[in-house]
């Protein structure tokens, strides 16, 4: 494995080893390294079943199943909700304009094919916002959270009512 340092000088790659497959991202512990921007590599499979369940609840929802429209509407969903909040605290603050305006692409994909289930789905940055309270309210609340620490120190403001 070569590592390099943003800023470092430029070291061409050594030469493929025979029978060696060379590999862009690796998986170690649930830690991904990867020679290409990491948010690529979260993202693009999160594209990629975001459209599969779409077209899947779109397909099924004339009565292949005996399930009634909405339940595939409440499928997709709760699952794009899901799957687009969960970690956002960590990865939205990297995302490129090109990465949001896939995410909202598939949004509007959602809605255009009337699979948000009557009411209209919250925004991309509504989902995002709310992961981000969420995130900070139990940080702000467990004093025993990992990055609780990094909040500053309670101060005791007395105020005088007059």
């Amino acid at each position: 494995m070569v590592v390099w340092r943003r800023g470092s000088r430029t070291v061409p790659m050594p030469p493929p080893i025979p029978g060696v497959l060379r590999v862009t991202s690796i998986n170690i512990l649930g830690v991904t390294l990867a020679t290409v921007p990491l948010l690529a590599i979260i993202l693009t499979p999160l594209f990629q079943s975001a459209v599969k369940i779409c077209m899947r609840s779109r397909s099924y929802m004339p009565m292949d199943l005996a399930a009634p429209p909405y339940i595939w509407s409440a499928l997709c969903r709760s699952w794009l909700d899901n799957r687009i909040s969960y970690a956002a605290p960590s990865w939205s603050g990297f995302a490129s304009a090109e990465d949001l305006s896939r995410l909202r692409a598939v949004l509007a994909r959602v809605r255009r094919w009337g699979l948000d289930g009557g009411p209209p789905l919250p925004s991309l940055s509504d989902i995002l916002e709310r992961a981000d309270a969420r995130l900070f309210r139990a940080v702000l609340s467990n004093p025993l959270h990992v990055l609780h620490w990094l909040l500053p120190p309670e101060s005791d403001c007395s105020w005088a009512s007059s």
